[in-house]
């Protein structure tokens, strides 16, 4: 079992690429576990096996059932920082797929997490007449599998419009980003005008990039950034809030949903809402003994030696803040209180 790893950060190559040209081979995602939370995850595939070159085609339905349609990993651990976020939240597990939490049996304090997306098939298909019958059958039982790294729609515009190849080389060599990053962003070159808006309002390239490819896109109905309620400059001026700690990441979406609705400059909306970040101790103070007052039960488990709880009570204070405190003041106080 890994126990420690000694490492250096290359913050250079951040995003999969490098100034000077140098190939970043792979990237450790890991997970602390003395922080990390507790959760179940359920990993869905093909309800049918697929049929193959030998197999007829009138088999019995029952005799197709993919035994291994659902697998459960009862003693999951994830990042701390998911409990500090909506239910509805998305995320892409590493190398497994898209979650979502279980809107019944991941309610309160009880973390279960289903697999909505596969990153790939995990099936092994002899033939071609094999792999397009299994395709089609996972597509009508789980929907479309995820993109692979680089969409052959958003590669045949590229080849056909000489500025979406020239962005997307340069997104790479010039700002770091990643492939597939860059084949996202450098699909119709609405989407990368709307990039280099935001981009002149923030230089942070892989921020901006991880906004308009987990968050932005998702709010236009057919792709086209250029229809949103707001501007790129917008964006980048909103991710830069986020930087500079004025809003923290999960208030600046409730913003990203306002700015779309009706408009507004994202500092006046974060003013408006709210939500500016509240860093205040005395404030917060008062906040979390009110927090710990209501998990009596919880806090006694948690000075017993369950130090994964500091998740529930942070998660409760940014509740009760409206996702408008510092983590990490929270998280200090909440440990200074905790421990006395």
């Amino acid at each position: 079992m890994l126990t420690e790893l000694r490492c250096t950060v290359d913050s250079a190559t951040r995003g999969g690429g490098s100034p000077d040209g140098r190939k970043v081979r792979g990237t450790i995602q890991w997970v602390a576990i003395d922080s990390a939370l507790d959760a179940e995850v359920r990993l869905f595939s093909g309800l049918l096996k697929p049929l193959d070159q030998d197999s007829e085609e009138d088999k019995e339905l029952i005799e197709r059932v993919n035994p291994d349609s659902l697998m459960v990993a009862s003693e999951a651990k994830l990042e701390p920082s998911i409990g500090l976020d909506s239910p509805e939240t998305r995320y892409q597990f590493e190398r497994a797929g898209y979650f979502w939490r279980d809107p019944v049996d991941g309610l309160g304090e009880r973390l279960v997490f289903n697999r909505i997306v596969a990153l790939k098939s995990t099936f092994s298909v002899k033939s071609d007449r094999g792999l397009a019958h299994a395709r089609a059958v996972e597509e009508k039982i789980s929907g479309p599998s995820v993109r692979p790294q680089i969409s052959a729609a958003r590669q045949a515009a590229r080849e056909e419009d000489s500025r979406l190849e020239e962005r997307f080389t340069r997104y790479q060599s010039s700002y770091g980003l990643s492939t597939e990053n860059a084949d996202l962003l450098t699909g119709s070159i609405h989407t990368a005008l709307f990039f280099e808006a935001a981009m002149e309002a923030n230089q942070d390239a892989t921020a901006i990039a991880t906004w308009i490819v987990t968050e932005v896109r998702g709010l236009s109905e057919d792709g086209d950034l250029s229809k949103l309620g707001f501007t790129g400059e917008a964006l980048g001026r909103l991710v830069e809030l986020v930087g500079d700690g004025t809003v923290s990441r999960r208030a600046a979406k409730d913003v990203l949903l306002r700015m779309n609705e009706s408009g507004g400059e994202p500092d006046a909306l974060v003013r408006e809402m709210g939500l500016e970040t509240v860093s205040d101790t005395e404030a917060l103070g008062m906040i979390i003994e009110e927090v710990l007052s209501s998990h009596p039960a919880e806090v006694e488990a948690y000075r017993e030696g369950k130090g994964k709880l500091i998740g529930l009570f942070i998660g409760e204070v940014m509740k009760a803040t409206r996702g408008a405190a510092d983590p990490k003041i929270v998280e200090g106080l909440l440990r200074e209180r905790l421990s006395s």
